[in-house]
């Protein structure tokens, strides 16, 4: 999923005047949901919780709010303090992840990744991420993996946080694709990653760092379903936008170096799903 992180989140953006009366991104588990309706106008249908029905009841006149029950394909957010566990599906066969600099090129076959999805908005999220299967491209005798792990066997802990990945306009309506921004857990330092054997590119060898922060997007979004997919683009995606509140967001970039200034690149993909097997989503805004 991931690969360290030069992480910068700068320029809050605010436009109350753009941004609709939403919440942030959520996660979604499967659940039942409920309509809240005032009067008999369309127009002022709203998508609430049963609670916020609840509310909203105890506050109006007898009769003007109504909740109906929504069941087929509808969802509940996961609140603040509520965690999902996932896991990565396994990808095997060609090499699915590319670590690419000027330097080297290190592929791995596998990633599996038990993952905590965290309620609340925006979702903040951790993954235990291990790679398997990794070498140097080109160079047969060249071994890689973090230190202390088995040859070809490349180990994290990472956070991650649901970002916007369309432009500020976009973001602010809390509207457009999502991503997961990934970065080190502690420190800079999103992977350690040991070079060894013989026949290694100049200047590789040893222990190094992939400093920095990526950012994969995810799909499908706004729907249900037992899967989801990150995919990290061979065009890493530079940046996106966190949100803070309503009417507020702010910028976040990526990028990653590794030997201390040398630019890298993370690409693949990996689709996950809850432990529970069940059907979960993700959100552009909550309600």
């Amino acid at each position: 999923m991931t690969v360290v992180a030069v992480c910068a989140i700068g320029n809050a953006i605010t436009a109350t005047a753009l941004a609709e009366e939403k919440a942030g991104p959520l996660w979604l588990a499967k659940g039942l949901r409920f309509l809240c309706k005032k009067g008999a106008d369309p127009e002022t249908f709203k998508w609430k919780s049963l609670l916020s029905c609840i509310i909203n009841d105890a506050f109006a006149p007898e009769g003007e709010w109504e909740a109906e029950p929504i069941i087929e394909g509808e969802d509940l957010p996961l609140r603040e303090n509520q965690v999902a566990y996932a896991v990565a599906a396994k990808k095997t066969g060609s090499a699915n992840f590319k670590l690419k600099t000027t330097l080297i090129t290190i592929e791995c076959t596998v990633l599996s990744a038990p993952m905590a999805l965290e309620g609340g908005m925006p979702p903040r999220d951790h993954a235990w991420l291990k790679f398997t299967g990794c070498f140097v491209a080109g160079h047969a005798t060249c071994t890689v993996n973090s230190p202390g792990e088995a040859v070809g066997s490349i180990t994290t802990i990472a956070k991650a946080e649901v970002i916007y990945l369309g432009n500020d306009e976009e973001a602010l309506k809390e509207e457009g694709p999502l991503g997961d921004y990934f970065s080190a857990e502690e420190g800079n330092a999103l992977f350690e990653i040991d070079i060894g054997g013989t026949g290694c590119p100049l200047f590789t060898k040893g222990e190094q760092e992939v400093d920095g922060g990526v950012i994969a997007e995810i799909t499908p979004v706004n729907s249900m379903g037992t899967l989801r997919t990150l995919v990290f683009p061979a065009e890493p995606i530079e940046f996106g936008y966190a949100w803070v509140k309503t009417g507020e967001v702010e910028e976040v970039t990526s990028g990653l170096k590794i030997f201390g200034t040398i630019d890298a690149t993370l690409s693949g993909e990996v689709s996950f799903g809850l432990e529970s097997g069940e059907p979960f989503g993700v959100r552009t805004f909550g309600t």
